[in-house]
């Protein structure tokens, strides 16, 4: 009986022993296992932090390289505004502000174009070209819609008419007088005339007998 129960102890003992073995064993491969998945988020919070480095540091060169470019621009184009100025004289504004800063992509005039134009006139040309959108079509393309419904060419009829009827309001100035003259007769077609016209115009509406 003695004999049995020590052999119920060292059965015991050693059931004991391989448990802690067992438990020792599994507790060193779940810090195996944990060392192993702290490395990998290590590793991957690494590379989206270097990623987001190289990002960053792609814009802010790309910032630094637009602001170098702005900076040299010269000139500046405010927005067309319709009820201050007519189209053609913005338009032609435009194009002097390419020319002084060597835009001849026509790609690039496009882009500098919407950007310059303006919320409201950007929404009109929209409206003008729609469905299509402002990036498919050309810059020239986009000048002439915008051309056309702002400065639609007048007949020659009705501005010779405008000319003919153009007098001198009070306290306009001879010189400015001359001037609303010679932009009236851009539509007149009136050609080699042109100076015979204004010349007659200006002596019929000057308004002032001591001039005439």
């Amino acid at each position: 009986m003695l004999v049995r129960r020590w052999l119920r102890e060292d059965t015991t003992l050693l059931a004991t022993q391989g448990g802690i073995r067992g438990a020792s064993e599994s507790f060193s491969v779940t810090q195996q296992s944990s060392e192993r998945l702290r490395l990998i988020v290590e590793q991957q919070r690494t590379a989206e932090t270097d990623r987001v480095a190289a990002e960053t540091s792609a814009t802010d060169e790309a910032a630094r390289e637009l602001g170098a470019e702005m900076a040299a621009t010269l000139g500046r184009i405010e927005e067309f505004d319709g009820d201050k100025e007519e189209w053609s004289q913005y338009q032609e504004w435009l194009e002097n502000f390419f020319q002084a800063n060597g835009i001849e992509n026509a790609d690039k005039k496009r882009t500098v174009f919407l950007s310059l134009i303006g919320a409201s006139t950007y929404k009109r040309l929209r409206n003008l070209i729609a469905p299509a959108k402002p990036d498919t079509k050309t810059y020239a393309q986009l000048v002439k819609a915008l051309a056309d419904h702002f400065s639609p060419t007048p007949t020659e009829s009705v501005q010779r008419f405008k000319f003919h009827s153009r007098v001198r309001r009070p306290g306009e100035s001879v010189a400015t007088f001359v001037s609303e003259l010679r932009c009236l007769a851009e539509f007149c077609n009136f050609r080699a005339a042109l100076e015979d016209m204004l010349r007659d115009r200006l002596v019929c509406g000057i308004n002032d007998a001591g001039i005439q």
